[in-house]
């Protein structure tokens, strides 16, 4: 599929204050559209975390894991969907499981890829006005409601992805100078400041750029590439996992397991041994 040939089938949109998530992972059965209206609050999808500030939102597609945490005071917006008509029957909530449940009815972009995993937008000018009026559209469930709630659904899409896209356009040069950075210093020290020293930029925008860019903060886009990187060691290696922690840039040994294991499900001596590749 491709951007222009999106025409979303909106299933639920509400307006949630103080709500309570499920306390286990859960798997959704159609698109999900998080907007954080008031307070904030972290969720996991998949395995990575993300902080979502008031006014930030999340899109989640169908069939990727999530689990909510800090959520006391969160005030929510939430849209559940499909890009495209072909479920239109089905316009009761599709249930929440705890397990993949057989095949999802997964689109792929073509144009903008970005859309075919989790996506977080820090400050989206426009989207809580779209995403408060699909949801007063859905609660006055007047004539061609539907109609216009997949209308505004679309244009906040096409929306985001222009932005997305100007923004990457005029930073395109700034985030691959520090993403550069990155990935040539792992064993070292990584945070904002000491980044934002060698690249000559602030460090606030240094986090901003990368999390833009990346959907994760720093700090997991940090973690994210170091797990990585360990893995590649760890199949195409015999090095120890003392070496393996230091050219990573993780304190220690056990800091790595643990780390390692948080994110894989399984220590690094188990992964290597599973995943062993001998040339």
């Amino acid at each position: 599929m491709k951007v222009i040939d999106i025409n979303p089938f909106v299933r639920y949109a509400s307006i949630m204050k103080n709500f309570t998530p499920f306390p286990n992972f859960v798997y959704p059965g159609d698109c999900r559209l998080f907007l954080v209206l008031e307070g904030s609050c972290k969720i996991n999808v998949s395995g990575i975390e993300y902080v979502l500030p008031a006014s930030s939102m999340i899109f989640i597609p169908e069939g990727e894991s999530y689990k909510f945490f800090e959520y006391k005071g969160t005030t929510m917006a939430i849209v559940n969907f499909d890009f495209d008509q072909s479920r239109s029957d089905k316009t009761e909530i599709l249930p929440l499981t705890d397990e993949p449940v057989g095949t999802y009815n997964k689109i792929d972009f073509e144009d903008f890829t970005r859309l075919n995993e989790p996506l977080v937008i820090p400050d989206f000018a426009g989207g809580e006005y779209l995403v408060r009026k699909i949801v007063e559209e859905f609660e006055k469930g007047q004539l061609y409601y539907r109609e216009c709630m997949s209308a505004l659904l679309k244009n906040l899409f096409c929306n985001l992805v222009r932005h997305i896209s100007t923004f990457n356009n005029f930073s395109n040069k700034r985030i691959n100078l520090i993403l550069d950075y990155i990935s040539q210093n792992l064993s070292e020290r990584l945070d904002s400041s000491t980044i934002a020293a060698k690249v000559n930029y602030h460090p606030y925008y240094v986090s901003r750029l990368v999390r833009v860019y990346t959907g994760k903060t720093l700090k997991q886009y940090i973690i994210t590439l170091r797990i990585n990187e360990a893995k590649e060691l760890l199949k195409y290696t015999e090095l120890p996992l003392v070496d393996i922690a230091i050219r990573t840039g993780f304190e220690n040994a056990a800091y790595f397991s643990n780390s390692f294991k948080a994110r894989v499900g399984m220590n690094p001596t188990e992964y290597r041994k599973n995943n062993k590749n001998y040339i």
